[in-house]
């Protein structure tokens, strides 16, 4: 009995060193979660279609997007991509489900950073972001599916970074859906 608990201890724990170990660097900020209303099926639902998205944007200075990527577009195709492996297809004249999405971005946003575990902290610029993405009812109009992510916004990076990170967020949504 004994020996099936040590067994099963050293499992979970290799699990749980492998599933931090595979958080890409470019991904260490982001934080995301999603929650189903427990009183709806999902797999009930085989159709969506995209309702709408909007952006609440606190960038004076546009630098947080790469000149040539739409960010809007991008996560609609990775949304996209996503509820097309959970059996959903597109289709605009009678949808089950209403797909949403807003971006919230502030790039004056301030926040502690402690430099070492003696120090009080100080305050530093940390521009922040967070999507939220949703599934309506179409019939009822009653939420049933809400993904969040968080992240800092980092400047300067490349588009392809850019996309993987939207990515990573956006597959972390999907993956309890």
């Amino acid at each position: 009995m004994m020996k099936k608990f040590w067994v099963s201890s050293l499992v979970l724990l290799i699990s749980l060193l492998s599933a931090c170990a595979m958080t890409p660097e470019y991904a260490k900020d982001i934080e995301y979660a999603s929650e189903t209303d427990p009183t709806v099926k999902m797999d009930g639902f085989k159709s969506y279609a995209w309702l709408a998205a909007a952006a609440i944007v606190n960038d004076s200075e546009g630098r947080w997007e790469p000149p040539a990527l739409d960010v809007d577009s991008e996560i609609k195709f990775l949304a996209d991509a996503n509820l097309r492996n959970k059996g959903l297809t597109e289709d605009s004249a009678n949808p089950e489900l209403l797909a949403v999405f807003t971006i919230g971005l502030d790039m004056d946003a301030l926040k502690t950073i402690k430099l070492d575990e003696a120090s009080e902290g100080m305050i530093k610029n940390v521009p922040q972001s967070a999507l939220v993405l949703m599934l309506v009812n179409a019939q009822t109009l009653v939420p049933v599916w809400i993904g969040a992510a968080k992240a800092e916004v980092k400047s300067g990076l490349s588009e392809e970074t850019v996309k993987a990170r939207l990515k990573y967020a956006i597959d972390g949504m999907f993956e309890t859906m």
